[in-house]
């Protein structure tokens, strides 16, 4: 499936927007439509309504492939798009050439229109249909109505009534003698080639009292408002390159001018960071160097330390002088007695000793504490030490 081509899409965007309400989604769903059926075309023309209006609207014209008794067939026709759309659902013709005849049925009636549930029930809910009903599946139930019952089948020789669908009619007309269907259905080939640039037939309409319809206009009269058409929608494109390419040199230059200076700005940054390169290398170099030194010292520190005797436990534990270790001593036994008298409160408080015994001892040991205080204090005023703590 290859992609829609540049001009082709301004093109279309263009001539919508004049006539039709809903541009953007006539415009994406006839985009999406010619992209997946290829053997359509777009254009404008003239449509003239049941009521003998004429207005310009776009056109499909083309084939839709159907597929009958495993044969593949391309069916002509033309889709109307109104300018309402989607809110109202489009017309369908299938156009016969010159050797086919139309075949009515439940979906085809003489004039060729094509008639569904599907575009009956369009406009019956507006917000729902507006997002459900679309063009692609319009063209796809076509090929599937059309493969199960072809609307066309070649037009015996003996027949030479003349083709009236695109004739202005004030009534319906005559439907034609039906042949004897063949026994099967002859090759529709020869329609890719047909007549595909004839207005699709109008709708028939009833006998009234009013007045004759003007005669619809001569086919010099609509080529030469096709090719008004054409000339405007030519000068329409040229206007929008004009005006659309000074903008396009105004973005260029601004975005020109912001990559020279995104250039400068990385050129700053890297002039920066080779800077910092450079101060952190030589940083690392200085402190490696103070490692080294340091480690080396310390390594000679460990040597030295290495060499040396090792100490003596008692002259690190024991006292300068005799009386500091009778100090020493006093002050244990002094810690000791404390805690022993600790142990006895403990001990009678829970009932483990009598008052006697308790008293005895507890007199015994404060005896002892008293005089290892008082000598405690006597060797501190002695050494002249501090005496702050009251023994």
């Amino acid at each position: 499936m290859s992609a829609l081509s540049r001009p082709l899409l301004l093109w279309l965007y263009n001539v919508l927007q004049p006539e039709y309400s809903d541009v953007p989604r006539t415009y994406q769903d006839t985009a999406v439509v010619l992209q997946a059926f290829p053997s359509l075309r777009a254009r404008t023309k003239i449509y003239t309504f049941s009521n003998g209006t004429d207005r310009l609207l776009l056109n499909l014209h083309g084939t839709v492939p159907s597929f009958f008794n495993a044969v593949s067939y391309k069916i002509p026709v033309e889709i109307w798009l109104p300018t309402d759309y989607p809110l109202s659902p489009p017309t369908v013709y299938v156009v016969p050439s010159s050797d086919m005849i139309i075949q009515p049925s439940n979906y085809i009636d003489n004039n060729g229109k094509f008639y569904n549930p599907y575009l009956s029930n369009w406009s019956s809910n507006s917000q729902t249909h507006t997002q459900n009903s679309s063009l692609l599946q319009l063209c796809n139930i076509l090929s599937t109505c059309f493969s199960k019952q072809p609307p066309l089948y070649s037009k015996p020789k003996s027949l030479n009534t003349p083709n009236n669908h695109y004739q202005n009619h004030t009534s319906p007309p005559a439907t034609p003698v039906k042949p004897p269907r063949p026994t099967s259905i002859p090759s529709l080939t020869s329609l890719v080639s047909s007549n595909l640039n004839s207005p699709p037939p109008p709708l028939p309409r009833k006998p009234t009292s009013n007045p004759a319809l003007p005669p619809k206009p001569s086919s010099i009269h609509l080529n030469a408002q096709k090719q008004k058409i054409l000339k405007n929608i030519q000068t329409s494109l040229v206007n929008l390159i004009k005006s659309d390419f000074d903008p396009f040199v105004t973005i260029a230059d601004s975005q020109l001018l912001k990559l020279k200076n995104a250039i400068s700005q990385l050129e700053n940054l890297y002039k920066y960071e080779n800077d910092s390169l450079v101060y952190y290398k030589e940083s690392i170099s200085t402190n490696e160097k103070i490692l080294n030194e340091k480690t080396l010292e310390a390594q000679n520190v460990i040597n030295t330390a290495d060499t040396l005797p090792d100490p003596n436990v008692e002259e690190i534990i024991c006292a300068e002088t005799v009386l500091f270790n009778q100090l020493y001593h006093l002050v244990s036994d002094d810690t000791a007695i404390s805690d022993t008298l600790y142990a006895l409160n403990k001990a009678y408080d829970s009932g483990k000793i009598s008052f006697d015994s308790f008293l005895k001892y507890s007199r015994n040991l404060s005896r002892d504490q008293f005089f290892k205080r008082a000598l405690i204090n006597k060797i501190v005023n002695l050494s002249g030490l501090d005496d702050s703590t009251d023994y």
